[in-house]
């Protein structure tokens, strides 16, 4: 299956990091150990390595990758740092790994770029650095090993979704399908990552994106980018986008089972408690600021009425005593509470909101830890500001300009 796009990279790419693992440990028996003075215990702490690798102890597969990258002979020690590197990531480690994965100009043999490649794209990735990632796949050689290719076109196509180009992603893990063992769980599985992909592009791209390709299958795929963004922000239309979806490409891959399992997950999200509190701020200094959030909460609310709303909301005044208020939610059998409002609130609940599923509308200072069933949900402007700025630098943004309240 090829499907060529005008401008755009070799796609050639990767996947699921415990396959990049796998694929990593049968590249380490590849290479040939130059026999040293102590050549036993080198090759037999290389297979103890790698058998740690393969038993899923990623940290002591690390040091002792860490070891023969020091004091393995001369020639293999780029790849035992990468290996090294390799297993820091995957033990979640990410400085280590950065600290252990040799620069670019050090790599010089294919069996080096095989292992160094695909570890480099994944730091680049980690470190929102898409492009860096794509330079990273562009060393290796074309004649990929199977499950190593699978790697590689999962992490281009998450490159490529990450630099707001949905295109090449679904086209990269179109062409990932082809190397793919027949089954349909690891089909649906590349299908999903195309489902996320989407989902975290934006809505502006698929538009313009839909009448640049020819390609039927992935001018459905970027329909149903549409659907996926859509239903990132508002779960409530879902059904009636993907039956629409759905008429207009009847025999699109994604009819087999991504997108019942999508519908099927969104029903469940639909499974509305019984009863449902806000404990708001209606009285004192911040009654404007909790009027305003149940007066948006009751619209949409309405709004969405019979589509298995909630039986009952009730409303409680935090501003008279924030936990009297909570203690009252909970003793008239609220399912879920939404709230306290300011953050000063939510650290006074912390110690009863293990009782009932909570959505706190602020945050806990930094560290601190929340029970199981406190969620928070911060309406912080830094928050958006960061996302702004780590959205402004994948596009390459180095100048901005800011419009801001003179008041606090």
């Amino acid at each position: 299956m090829n499907v060529n796009i005008t401008g755009a990279p070799a796609l050639r790419t990767t996947g699921a990091w415990a396959g990049l693992i796998a694929a990593l440990l049968v590249l380490a028996g590849c290479g040939d150990l130059p026999l040293a003075r102590d050549s036993t215990e080198l090759l037999a702490e290389e297979a103890r390595a790698q058998r740690l690798a393969e038993e899923a102890r990623p940290l002591e597969a690390a040091r002792a990758y860490e070891y023969l990258a020091t004091e393995g002979p001369t020639g293999e020690r780029v790849r035992m740092a990468s290996l090294a590197a390799a297993q820091y990531l995957a033990a979640g480690r990410t400085q280590d790994a950065r600290r252990l994965l040799p620069p670019t100009e050090q790599v010089t043999s294919r069996e080096q770029r095989l292992v160094w490649a695909p570890v480099a794209a994944r730091l680049a990735l980690a470190g929102d650095q898409p492009d860096e990632a794509l330079r990273a796949l562009a060393v290796l050689p074309e004649d990929l090993p199977r499950a190593l290719r699978r790697e590689v076109l999962a992490l281009e196509a998450e490159s490529q979704f990450a630099l707001g180009d949905p295109a090449r992603g679904v086209v990269a893990l179109m062409q990932r399908r082809d190397w793919l063992e027949p089954g349909d769980e690891a089909l649906l599985a590349n299908e999903r990552l195309i489902w996320s992909g989407l989902q975290a592009s934006g809505s502006a791209v698929f538009a313009a994106a839909r009448e640049r390709y020819a390609d039927r299958e992935l001018a459905g795929w970027l329909a149903l980018g549409t659907v996926a963004v859509n239903a990132a922000r508002n779960p409530f239309g879902v059904a009636a986008a993907i039956t629409s979806w759905r008429q207009d490409h009847p025999r699109h891959p994604a009819n087999e089972a991504l997108v019942d399992e999508v519908l099927a997950g969104y029903r469940s999200l639909m499974d509305y408690p019984r009863r449902i509190a806000l404990v708001l701020p209606l009285s004192g200094r911040q009654q404007g600021v909790g009027l305003a959030v149940r007066d948006g909460f009751m619209a949409a609310y309405f709004e969405h009425s019979g589509e298995g709303k909630a039986s009952s909301v009730e409303v409680y005044d935090s501003a008279a005593g924030l936990v009297e208020a909570y203690r009252e939610a909970v003793q008239d059998g609220a399912d879920f509470i939404i709230g306290p409002l300011l953050r000063e609130e939510v650290e006074a609940v912390v110690p009863l909101a293990g009782q009932v599923p909570t959505l706190a509308l602020n945050q806990l200072a930094d560290n601190a830890q929340a029970p199981g069933n406190l969620f928070q949900f911060a309406l912080a402007p830094e928050d958006e500001a960061a996302q702004v700025a780590r959205v402004a630098s994948q596009r390459h943004g180095r100048r901005a300009v800011a419009l801001v309240p003179k008041d606090e």
